[in-house]
């Protein structure tokens, strides 16, 4: 009795933990509370931002293959050991528009949300230890929750647009204020760039860290919130554009 017993126990210890690894290992990088998917409903399908280059401004188009996203998004809570990191890769596109003064220059991206590549096993292994590998089951149930219509809303909205609505520094460090229009909603992100530029080349990297918050979304959660996403995701940037 006491061998069926301790047997029942095991097997159902083992059913809760991959339940849980399931759930958690299915979240993407952002998650709507109740009150934004309420609103969210009919969301606008074209982003409400009236935005124009300078005008004395040169276009460099996206270097595609050298340009690209990258976040790093962490498990929480007192069961966070069920969960998983996260490592969210993709390709970033548009165009950088050079002024003469460098403050009066400009930014315009779009990132496609279809091409988000989640989990990469080398990616991970570049990560750190805190990455370790993760079946391929995970892998891909990430992606489908990430891309589902409660998160990025892939089949609605395709890409995540943003906009620069300011520059400011000097030299090399540039600090840029970007309007990021995602799954229908609109924020405004601060984000600290070194750049360099010679006269057919402009390379632009950044690190920062971004809460969920930021772009009014809520973290998502299980168990009352013993298991969730952190509430900061960090963001890596590299750009880098050419002269046409």
């Amino acid at each position: 009795m006491v061998a069926r017993l301790t047997k029942f126990r095991a097997t159902f210890g083992i059913a809760i933990t991959s339940f849980a690894l399931a759930l958690a290992g299915c979240q993407g990088p952002i998650a709507q509370n109740e009150s934004t998917a309420q609103r969210s409903l009919t969301p606008l399908t074209e982003p409400p931002i009236s935005w124009t280059p300078p005008v004395d401004a040169t276009p460099w188009p996206i270097d595609v293959t050298a340009s690209h996203i990258s976040l790093k998004v962490y498990r929480d809570g007192p069961l966070a050991r069920l969960g998983h990191n996260h490592v969210i890769q993709g390709p970033i596109n548009g165009t950088l528009f050079i002024a003469p003064n460098k403050l009066d220059s400009a930014i315009r991206l779009r990132i496609p949300t279809a091409k988000f590549i989640v989990d990469d096993p080398k990616s991970r292994q570049q990560a750190g230890i805190d990455f370790p590998p993760i079946p391929d089951v995970a892998r891909q149930a990430t992606r489908k929750n990430m891309l589902s219509e409660a998160l990025l809303n892939e089949s609605r909205f395709a890409d995540i647009e943003v906009y620069s609505v300011g520059l400011d520094g000097q030299n090399r460090n540039l600090v840029a204020d970007l309007k990021v229009w995602v799954a229908g909603r609109e924020a405004i992100v601060t984000v600290p760039f070194t750049v360099s530029q010679s006269k057919d080349r402009f390379e632009a990297a950044a690190t920062f860290q971004l809460n969920h918050s930021d772009l009014g979304l809520t973290p998502f959660s299980v168990f009352g919130g013993a298991l969730r996403v952190a509430e900061t995701v960090e963001v890596t940037l590299r750009l880098v554009a050419a002269r046409p």
